[in-house]
């Protein structure tokens, strides 16, 4: 891919489009990101960054015509990284930004008349509640999500997959801090069980915590994303962002609490009483335990285009109990708790 190539970025202003369009800075392209005030701080300052005001949830993006004209004759490659993460917030809020979002995005790059490839970031989540090996290829049946906010993604993705011109979907995991300094700019996601453990808040282990941990650095997840975007290869792929090493919930949380220097849960919840008390959960809203079923989930992901395009791209991904202390150590001088 060569520099005259334009790229258009949803999402700039947030914790993964921000380290994308720094990144586009650093390989000198022109890039449009959509804003929805361009006076807005979290705007990197960059010579080649120019701000579109507009906002996802609105017809033709809610940019103004003529921007809206001029922008459709340039863009060549879109990297759609705009979402409403937040797992607790209204499902009519996360459908109105993910899915009519990702809809009018998609409704613009079909009028895009230069466009060489559409990019979107997913999440591992769209997954949900489902068991087994969870496909790299396409997206399976499913029934029960834990959250609106997956729900949302997994209607979004679907959208998606139905796009007609060359696509990428990166299905990203829980995202951390930076690989080498575990810096980050927002403690959501696995931060919130770290923070629990730091706080001696986890009092017993949900069942046998078998769950698979899945998680990435910041700063690796965008350099893949990228680089594979600017190979030009591996057209028409979902990766599931994981790697090869398996970590589970219960080998994280005694990691952890090694670094954080807390105390062990108290005791270990039968799993089989466990795994019924979650079942209940489901069919009965006030108890909020949907979540915890991470812990336990008997799943797995298919992750052969991902590894192959680590392969191709000469990049590993990286090893969580090497980086992990540093994520930690970042939380613990920095989160307010």
């Amino acid at each position: 891919m060569k520099a005259k190539e334009i790229f258009f970025v949803t999402g700039g202003t947030g914790f993964i489009g921000g380290y994308i369009l720094r990144q586009l800075h650093k390989l000198n392209f022109k890039t449009y990101t959509l804003v929805r005030d361009i006076h807005d701080p979290k705007i990197p300052k960059h010579k080649n960054l120019i701000p579109i005001k507009g906002d996802i949830t609105k017809p033709k993006l809610g940019i103004s015509d003529k921007d809206f004209d001029k922008i459709k004759n340039e863009v060549t490659t879109f990297i759609h990284a705009a979402a409403l993460y937040n797992t607790s917030a209204p499902e009519k809020e996360l459908k109105k930004t993910n899915l009519r979002g990702t809809i009018n995005v998609l409704d613009f790059c079909k009028k895009a008349k230069k466009l060489k490839s559409f990019n979107y970031l997913s999440t591992l989540y769209v997954s949900g509640a489902y068991e087994g090996k969870f496909p790299e290829n396409k997206l399976p049946r499913v029934r029960k999500f834990h959250n609106p906010y997956e729900k949302s993604k997994y209607e979004a993705e679907r959208r998606v997959l139905t796009f007609r011109k060359s696509k990428r979907i990166f299905r990203l995991p829980m995202v951390v801090g930076e690989q080498k300094t575990g810096k980050t700019a927002k403690f959501d996601g696995i931060y919130k069980l770290i923070s629990l453990l730091n706080r001696g808040k986890f009092y017993f282990y949900p069942g046998d915590c078998h769950g698979p941990v899945n998680v990435i650095p910041v700063d690796f997840a965008t350099k893949f994303i990228l680089q594979v975007i600017l190979s030009n290869k591996f057209k028409n792929k979902i990766f599931n962002m994981v790697g090869p090493e398996k970590i589970n919930y219960k080998k994280f949380i005694n990691y952890s609490l090694k670094i954080l220097g807390g105390v062990k849960p108290y005791f270990i919840f039968p799993e089989p009483l466990w795994s019924q008390i979650v079942k209940i959960s489901w069919r009965i809203p006030i108890f909020n335990l949907k979540s915890l079923n991470l812990f336990n989930q008997k799943i797995t992901y298919e992750n052969k285009n991902y590894l192959k395009a680590c392969k191709s791209l000469r990049i590993s991904h990286p090893n969580l109990l090497k980086y992990l202390a540093k994520v930690i150590t970042y939380y613990k001088n920095y989160a307010q708790n």
